[in-house]
C-alpha cells in the first residue's frame, strides 16, 4: 500500500470511528477514493449535506480526492478544518503540511510536517517528510515576512515610577516626563531574504529588514535597518552553515542611534524526529552617534532549541550571551539571557503560548552618577493567544500579553511594565 493510501485509510478509520457508518453517497465516494477515482467522488459527494454528524468524514473524503487530483489549493481549507477539529491527529497534519509544501508555503508546512511526526508516524511517511525538508531547505529562493502591531503600554520607555532618586547622597526630584508614563506603539516589521543557488550544496543569502516602533507618548519612536549578506554550505538532515557580514542602523528619536558593521557564523539543523536547533554568532562594532564613550566591540552569541513534544505540544528554550567592550569602563557590560516557552494547540482551533525570560546585565565600572555597580536583572513573562478560524487575508490576529519586571542597582532603572499587542501572524 502507497504511503497516500496508507495515510487515507488511517485517517478515514479515525473518522469513521467517532461516527456511525452513513448510507450512500458517502460510503460510495469513500469506495471511489480508494479506488482511485477522485473525479467521480467529488461528483457523489455535491449530494451531500454536511452536519455535526459527518462533517469530519465528509471533510476528509472530498480533501483526499482534491489531494489525488493534486488540487492542493482546494483541498487546503478542508485539511485546515479538519486540524483546527482534531489538533491530535498526526494524519492530517501530516496530509496539510503536505499540501502546504506543494502551494510553496513552506514555513507553515514545516510547522505541521513537525507536529505530525511528533504523533508518530511510520518510517516510510517519515522517510516522505525527511525529503519534504530537504528540498524545501534546497528550494528557498527568495522569502519574506511582515508584521504589524498595535501595542499599548503602562511604561514603554522603561523608565522608573519614583519621584526622588538620590544622587551622592542628595535629593533630585525627576519630572513627570523621565518617569514612567504610559504610551501607545505603532510597531511595523518587513524584510526579505534572498538565497540564490551558486553551487550543488552552496548558495548566497542576502537579506533585508527594517522594524520601526512609533509612540505617542512613553517612549522614543525609533526604526532599526539591517542588512546581511554571506554565503550558506547545505548538509544532510536540514542543516545549514552560514557565515557573512552584517550591517545595521539604529534611528533613535532619544539617546539610542548607533550604527554596527562586523561579521556572523550561522548553524541550522533538525535533531531526531520532532527537533531543531539554531545557533549564530556575530561580533560587530559598534558606534553611538550620541553617546562616543559607548563605542566599541560588541559580540553576542545565541542559541535555541525546539521540539514538538505532540501535534499539539511544543516546547522550547533558548540562550543567549552578550559583550560590549566600550571605551568607557562604566559603559562595559555583560549580559546573559534564558528563556522557556511552550505552546499548545486546542482542538476548536485557539493556540497558547506562554514564554519565560530572565535577562542579567552586568557593567564593569562604577556609575558616575550613583557611585555603584550598576547591575541589572529583567524577568519577562509573555502569553500569546490566537485563533486558526479567524484569519484576515490569510493572517490570524494575534494577542500579545507582556509583564516585564527589570531590577537594578540604580533607582532609576528599576521599573516595571506591561504590554497588550494586537498584530498579525501566520503561524498555524
Amino acid at each position: 500500500m502507497s504511503y497516500f493510501n496508507f495515510a487515507l485509510a488511517a485517517a478515514l478509520a479515525i473518522c469513521l470511528s467517532a461516527q456511525p457508518l452513513r448510507a450512500n453517497p458517502l460510503d460510495q465516494a469513500e469506495a471511489m477514493v480508494r479506488a482511485n477515482q477522485p473525479a467521480q467522488a467529488l461528483a457523489t459527494l455535491a449530494q451531500v449535506r454536511e452536519t455535526a454528524g459527518n462533517q469530519a468524514r465528509l471533510l476528509w473524503i472530498r480533501a483526499a480526492a482534491h489531494l489525488q487530483r493534486r488540487e492542493f489549493r482546494a483541498a487546503l481549507p478542508l485539511l485546515e478544518r479538519l486540524v483546527t477539529a482534531m489538533p491530535g491527529e498526526e494524519r492530517f497534519r501530516l496530509e496539510l503540511g503536505r499540501a502546504l509544501y506543494e502551494t510553496g508555503q513552506d514555513d507553515r508546512a514545516r510547522h505541521h510536517l513537525t507536529l505530525a511526526r511528533a504523533g508518530g508516524v511510520s518510517p516510510g511517511e517519515d522517510r516522505v517528510i525527511a525529503s519534504y525538508f530537504n528540498a524545501m531547505t534546497r528550494r528557498q529562493v527568495t522569502t519574506g515576512n511582515f508584521s504589524f502591531a498595535i501595542a499599548p503600554s503602562a511604561n514603554p520607555g522603561k523608565r522608573t515610577d519614583a519621584e526622588v532618586i538620590f544622587i551622592a547622597g542628595l535629593p533630585f526630584t525627576l519630572t513627570p516626563e523621565a518617569r514612567a508614563q504610559p504610551g501607545t506603539a505603532l510597531r511595523f516589521g518587513v524584510g526579505v531574504v534572498h538565497r540564490p543557488t551558486l553551487g550543488r550544496d552552496l548558495r548566497a543569502r542576502l537579506s533585508f529588514s527594517a522594524n520601526a516602533e512609533a509612540y505617542d507618548t512613553g517612549a522614543d519612536s525609533s526604526a532599526i535597518l539591517t542588512g546581511e549578506a554571506g554565503l550558506e554550505w547545505l548538509g544532510d538532515r536540514d542543516r545549514v552553515f552560514g557565515v557573512g557580514l552584517t550591517i545595521g542602523r539604529k534611528i533613535d528619536q532619544g539617546t539610542g542611534d548607533y550604527t554596527r558593521a562586523g561579521g556572523y557564523f550561522s548553524y541550522v539543523a533538525t535533531v531526531g524526529a520532532s527537533s531543531a536547533v539554531l545557533a549564530r554568532f556575530e561580533l560587530v562594532r559598534q558606534h553611538n552617534h550620541n553617546r562616543p564613550r559607548a563605542d566599541g566591540n560588541r559580540a553576542r552569541f545565541f542559541a535555541q532549541y525546539r521540539h514538538a513534544a505532540s501535534p499539539q505540544l511544543q516546547w522550547r528554550a533558548s540562550f543567549e550571551a552578550e559583550r560590549l567592550s566600550a571605551k568607557a569602563v562604566d559603559e562595559t557590560f555583560d549580559r546573559l539571557s534564558v528563556g522557556l516557552g511552550a505552546s499548545y494547540g486546542f482542538a476548536g482551533g485557539l493556540s497558547l503560548g506562554v514564554d519565560v525570560t530572565q535577562d542579567m546585565v552586568r557593567y564593569d565600572g562604577l556609575s558616575p552618577l550613583f557611585g555603584v555597580q550598576r547591575r541589572d536583572d529583567i524577568t519577562t513573562i509573555g502569553a500569546r493567544l490566537f485563533h486558526r478560524e479567524f484569519q484576515v487575508g490569510g493572517f490570524a490576529p494575534v494577542l500579545n500579553l507582556t509583564h516585564e519586571v527589570g531590577k537594578s542597582s540604580s533607582a532609576l532603572h528599576t521599573y516595571d511594565n506591561t504590554t497588550v499587542s494586537i498584530g498579525l501572524t501566520r503561524e498555524f
